[in-house]
């Protein structure tokens, strides 16, 4: 040190350059400049977001994102904020203190959202006749109330469906019997449409893409029956990467996978869906028996007594692979039921059915769909099915043989349709097919002979003749048609067509006829269409009533016209409203016959009045409105009896609508639905009284008309006012949903819970019978208000 300087003034100054190189330093070490890579995802699925923009909030420089999700800064700087923005996404703000370790790409997942304005979905009609036509997408059924999550149960919120009981699957359609629909998934055989008629449907709901649904007037190509049609279309696997899902509801569970088989985005996708009831795992016949008992009194035995818990399972599964120019698809559909019971509430009064009654179905098929353009005006279709079918039921007892009854049904079937579509000019599209099938039905049976619908109204099992024979039912069935759509002019388009049908099946029977069908369409403005059908319509009888010694082999086809004119106009670009009047006489119906055992003497009449106000699904919003009267009666002619149609419900409205609980915040991520049903009464048949009769449980088989132990009563129930003569009550319902998705980086799940409240606001005589007819003038309440809940949650990969 010299002299005269002053040690602490030296290093004073020392220490201040000191600590500036070191803030200096510091600085550049935290706030170091380096390129920066950088990939979007969406939560929930962890699929790339596309032109998602990046913002640096420091430097306010911004990026976007790639087809791969990926975007890169080439210099930024550390710490600072950045800003992510996209389409149908929440804004995300993520704080960079420093770049990741080893020069990794930073991961931001975004959260999807749906911003009001946005999320109309368009699609485009894959038939385009318009009458008695309703197209509904499975975005808006997923969620709507009333459905339990099932979307084929949506099905039964339109106007002219009335469901046989209220929970059930079995759909009258403007009139119709409930097994004169149409049931196509992909165009092929669905085999049948709800587990135990009406639980839920057979077809995993993750595969749906949308309905068609015809509740008439349904063009030539669709086929024979005297309802409607529920056109299934299941959508095409996704191809982007392997997906899979998982649900729990209150009595089921199932899985789906689906993705590319081969490269990713490639032309081969898959999906496999499965589900199986879970209620015979968790609760076995004694506690379920105990849960039915509790309004049964002390000593008394239960009407119905649980021996096997019901079950149930189905499986969907479908290949596709794009061509060039067409698309080619393999469906397999595989599906079965099962309950054991103990009835006891027959024995005094049908007692040949009391005991046992065994219901097992399954149905197994598959089929493929190969579609494909040749020129701009020349495509085809081709769709290839198979199937096995099998119905057993085993009830009751045989007092000739105290064995059990039984019916035991093997349908199997091939189906083969060709298809030809074509644009003979700008104004004329011709259509040529034919439905060609070929079935082949062992039937093995012991039991009291079948009645129909038209039947008698008193009939019992017991008494009637023992139908016992194992036979084999075979036919053929093939039904060419063809059909035209013009454009007569800028406003006016035509489609009209003609369909032959004939059948040929075992012992010689022959039946058939043709059906000319039209369809119109009027443009009256750009937003109103003025739409008209009539037809004719058949459908053979079921092969029990037409087979020889099981039935008539003199039967012919039942038949139906529909007559119907309709009105339908888009209100704006959410709503729509669409009505209809309608006209549907039948005839060549079923009856028993006291010497041929069934014949074509049964007609009926259904007219009515359908309309259905309607709001796109949009911004997680929905809503219907929808209003039905109908008038439906049937008749025997042998015996010259008409009465109201089991089908008949005057009056039915729905009323249901479904949006997020809040325009912003967490309730927005909560959707809130209901569903409130009014209908008046269907009819039923009143019981006045009763008449005893005598049954011997044990023939003497050595000595006709004898009896080896004591003759047993059993009481006939007396309907002195006629058939369908009164009316159930007023008929009312409230089904309440709410929802929500939970998103995390790489899976979602789903939350629902629906409680529905059924009520019938009266007291009715001559319904509930209590014990073997003995109460006919003991009014009783014949359906209560307790609140049932379902509960879902559905796990996305």
């Amino acid at each position: 040190m010299k002299p005269g300087h002053n040690w602490l003034q030296v290093n004073s100054r020392a220490l201040y350059s000191f600590i500036l190189f070191g803030i200096l330093f510091g600085y550049s070490l935290v706030s170091m400049a380096a390129p920066l890579e950088i990939f979007v995802r969406a939560k929930g699925t962890a699929d790339p977001v596309v032109e998602a923009s990046i913002v640096d909030l420091q430097s306010q420089e911004f990026v976007s994102t790639d087809a791969q999700g990926k975007a890169s800064f080439d210099d930024i700087n550390t710490p600072t904020t950045l800003r992510v923005l996209a389409p149908g996404f929440d804004v995300l703000e993520k704080r960079l203190k420093k770049f990741p370790k080893n020069g990794k790409a930073l991961i931001l997942f975004i959260e999807p959202t749906v911003s009001e304005g946005e999320g109309l979905v368009v699609y485009g009609e894959r038939v385009k006749e318009k009458t008695s036509k309703h197209v509904l997408v499975v975005e808006e059924l997923k969620r709507m109330p009333g459905t339990q999550g099932d979307p084929l149960k949506a099905i039964q919120n339109l106007p002219g469906v009335v469901t046989a009981a209220e929970g059930t699957g079995v759909m009258y359609v403007r009139g119709s019997d409930p097994f004169d629909n149409i049931f196509r998934v992909d165009g092929m055989a669905g085999g049948y449409v709800y587990h135990f008629g009406g639980l839920h449907s057979t077809i995993n709901a993750q595969a749906i893409s949308d309905f068609n649904i015809f509740l008439g007037g349904f063009p030539v190509d669709y086929g024979d029956a005297l309802g409607g049609v529920i056109d299934t279309k299941l959508r095409t696997p996704r191809s982007d990467r392997i997906r899979h899902k998982y649900s729990i509801g209150t009595y089921e569970s199932s899985f789906a996978l689906e993705g590319p088989l081969g490269a990713k985005d490639g032309k081969s996708s898959f999906f496999l869906g499965a589900r199986r009831s879970y209620i015979d795992f968790i609760l076995g016949p004694k506690q379920v028996n105990d849960i039915l008992g509790n309004d049964v009194e002390e000593g008394e035995e239960l009407p119905v007594e649980i021996v096997q818990v019901p079950q149930f399972y189905d499986i969907t599964a479908k290949w596709n692979y794009k061509l060039n120019k067409g698309n080619f698809s393999i469906l397999a559909l595989s599906m079965g039921d099962e309950l054991k019971i103990l009835n006891n509430q027959s024995k005094e009064t049908d007692p040949v059915l009391a005991g046992a009654l065994g219901i097992g179905q399954a149905y197994h098929g598959i089929g493929a769909n190969w579609q494909q353009r040749w020129t701009k005006d020349l495509r085809s279709e081709l769709i290839l099915n198979a199937y096995h079918m099998e119905q057993e039921v085993r009830f009751g007892v045989n007092p000739e043989t105290n064995q059990s009854f039984f019916i035991t049904i093997k349908d199997q079937e091939a189906y083969v349709v060709p298809k030809l579509m074509w644009s003979l000019n700008d104004k004329h599209q011709l259509t040529l097919g034919s439905e060609n099938i070929y079935a082949r039905v062992p039937v093995n049976a012991s039991s009291p002979r079948p009645q129909t619908a038209l039947g008698p109204i008193n009939s019992t099992a017991t008494g009637l003749d023992v139908l016992e024979d194992d036979i084999v039912i075979m036919a053929g069935y093939i039904s060419p048609f063809v059909k035209m759509r013009s454009q007569i002019s800028k406003q006016l388009n035509l489609s009209y067509g003609m369909r032959y049908s004939y059948m040929r099946g075992s012992g010689g029977v022959e039946m058939g006829g043709w059906s000319p069908r039209a369809n119109l369409e009027y443009q009256i403005n750009d937003k109103t269409f003025f739409t008209a059908a009539t037809g004719r319509f058949l459908q053979p009888p079921p092969g029990q009533e037409w087979a020889e010694k099981f039935g008539n082999p003199s039967l012919m086809p039942k038949k139906s016209n529909h007559q119907i004119i309709g009105l339908e106009r888009e209100l704006n670009d959410l709503w729509n409203v669409k009505a209809e009047i309608y006209r549907k006489p039948v005839w060549n119906l079923v009856v028993p016959h006291p010497s041929k055992i069934y014949a074509n003497q049964g007609s009926g009449h259904a007219q009515g009045f359908d309309i259905l106000l309607r709001r796109k699904f949009n911004d997680r919003k929905m809503g219907w409105f929808s209003y039905a009267y109908l008038k439906s009666t049937r008749s025997n002619d042998l015996i010259n009896e008409s009465f109201p149609f089991d089908g008949d419900q005057t009056h039915s409205l729905n009323f249901l609508w479904s949006q997020p609980m809040w325009h912003k915040g967490a309730l927005n991520k909560w959707v809130a639905g209901a569903r409130f049903r009014l209908a008046s009464g269907k009819p039923y048949s009143k019981v006045t009284g009763r008449d005893l009769q005598l049954f011997c449980p044990s023939p003497d088989p050595n000595n006709q008309g004898s009896c080896l132990v004591p003759l047993q009563n059993y009481y006939v129930p007396r309907y002195d006012e006629g058939r369908n003569n009164s009316r159930l009550p007023l008929f009312y319902q409230l089904d309440v949903r709410l929802d929500r998705e939970f998103y995390f980086n790489h899976f979602k799940y789903n939350f629902y819970l629906e409680v529905f409240n059924v009520t019938a606001s009266k007291n009715v005589s001559g319904y509930d019978y209590g014990k073997a007819y003995e109460n006919t003038d003991n009014p009783k309440k014949i359906s209560s208000g307790l609140p049932l809940p379902t509960v879902g949650i559905e796990l996305e990969f």
